[in-house]
């Protein structure tokens, strides 16, 4: 049925005149910021609101591959919102075939679309559907960590830790200073008898979160105790950005004769 879709989007692309005039596609991108905008702000209303935004983008200029797409990323977040309503699951497969046939027509990124389907997927629970996109995603954007953090997650939690080991180290080379990945590789060194060649990742792992609890006890203490120049110092704005940069320097210390 998909196989079908496709082919009738491919073929109107050959009979229908791209003709949508200027002032047509600068109010459908209007329509498409305003959307983005939005759902800077994710909730259930907004996300309603901006799939009426992105409907009336595309209904000005049928082949916006990326308003495609964020309608497709939309219908994603509903259903996580309605995981028992199909409707919405279909829509953004419908969405993300339509912005990658548009896309690969234009010769456009369309790696996003992968994505939402591979998230999609994953919140279906078919996981090996997740699988699937997130390695079509991963194969567009090799040098993106999101995907490989994502892909890991999936394996982590249906209990394939070999895969999920691989992509969390492949992860934190593009992202290292991800302590959650970096923790799980900690854990995943255990099950998979290979933590003294990565017992430095536990190192990491223990450090920053030693770093998140004094942190947290010196806000605690703060709450309850006079002014006093210590006091005055964490009430300095940027204080609890200093911490976090610290941790990620260490981070970095106990990682980088791995480089």
């Amino acid at each position: 049925m998909r196989s079908i879709l496709y082919f009738l989007l491919i073929f109107s692309l050959l009979i229908i005149p791209i003709n949508a005039s200027d002032q047509n596609i600068n109010t459908s991108i209007i329509y498409y910021s305003q959307a983005n905008d939005l759902m800077e702000n994710i909730s259930e209303e907004n996300t309603i609101e901006a799939i009426s935004l992105l409907e009336k983008s595309i209904e000005l200029n049928p082949y916006f591959t990326n308003a495609y797409m964020s309608l497709a990323d939309c219908y994603r977040i509903l259903y996580e919102f309605n995981p028992h309503s199909d409707i919405y699951f279909e829509k953004m497969l419908d969405n993300s075939i339509r912005a990658i046939s548009w896309g690969k027509f234009f010769n456009e990124d369309i790696s996003n679309a992968y994505l939402t389907v591979a998230r999609g997927y994953g919140t279906k629970k078919n996981y090996e559907k997740s699988i699937q996109f997130y390695k079509l995603y991963i194969n567009l954007k090799p040098n993106d960590p999101v995907g490989y953090r994502e892909l890991g997650n999936i394996y982590y939690d249906v209990k394939l830790y070999k895969p999920a080991f691989a992509a969390y180290l492949l992860e934190v080379k593009y992202a290292p200073y991800d302590v959650d990945s970096i923790c799980r590789i900690s854990e995943l060194s255990k099950k998979l008898n290979a933590y003294e060649e990565y017992k430095e990742y536990e190192s990491a792992c223990i450090e920053f979160n030693n770093i998140l609890l004094k942190q947290e006890e010196d806000i605690e203490d703060n709450q309850t105790t006079s002014t006093s120049p210590t006091t005055e110092t964490k009430n300095t704005p940027g204080f609890e950005i200093g911490a976090v940069s610290a941790a990620t320097l260490l981070v970095g210390y106990y990682l980088k004769r791995r480089k």
